[in-house]
């Protein structure tokens, strides 16, 4: 079991050191067969919705879009490293990549998407996110170092168990006013309404 397990880790080391090494050349990446790109954005399609598992892009500010290859998106789920997880809400197991974690500084999620998971996005300092929001997955905000804000447009979602945050000093969550379930402090951070 032991062997198993080392070699596993060697193997996702090994595959991320490949990919980032590939990453300026993006018509070079050679990606697993579960995964498919749209422009800027790759995704994983399961039960006809999409989870948007990587960002190819330059801009520091994004909007993850409602739809890619004709389905709607239902989960973000951009780590900074080659991992596994199960997202809260989700049936199986979610695969996830990310290319350039230096870039993202602010994430806007569109309606429709009802999980997200962010993590190790050093520069990323605020995410906007949708009323449709259900869950916010495990190690949801880990290691978003810089990150200062957090917009929610709806009721306060679902929080994983293991819902980990590692924002900046002075890290506040805001709510849309009139929204309910937010208390004065939310997964032990200050809650504001705007």
């Amino acid at each position: 079991m032991k062997r198993t397990f080392f070699g596993a880790v060697v193997l996702v080391f090994l595959l991320a050191v490949v990919f980032a090494l590939l990453l300026p050349a993006k018509e070079m990446l050679v990606l697993p067969a579960w995964v498919s790109v749209s422009d800027v954005f790759m995704y994983k399609v399961d039960e006809e919705e999409a989870t948007i598992i990587g960002y190819l892009g330059d801009e520091a500010e994004i909007t993850i879009p409602t739809e890619v290859g004709g389905y709607p998106v239902a989960c973000v789920t951009l780590w900074a490293s080659i991992d596994w997880f199960t997202p809260v809400g989700t049936k199986t197991k979610v695969e996830h990549f990310f290319f350039d974690r230096a870039k993202l500084v602010k994430v806007t999620v569109p309606e429709g998407v009802k999980h997200v998971s962010f993590a190790r996005y050093f520069n990323l300092m605020r995410v906007d996110l949708p009323s449709s929001l259900q869950s916010i997955s495990a190690f949801a905000f880990f290691d978003c170092t810089s990150l200062q804000s957090v917009y929610f447009e709806g009721n306060a979602p679902q929080l994983s168990r293991d819902a980990s945050w590692g924002p900046a000093e002075g890290f506040t969550i805001y709510y849309r006013r009139g929204t309910t379930g937010w208390t004065s402090l939310w997964s032990g951070y200050p809650v504001k309404p705007y």
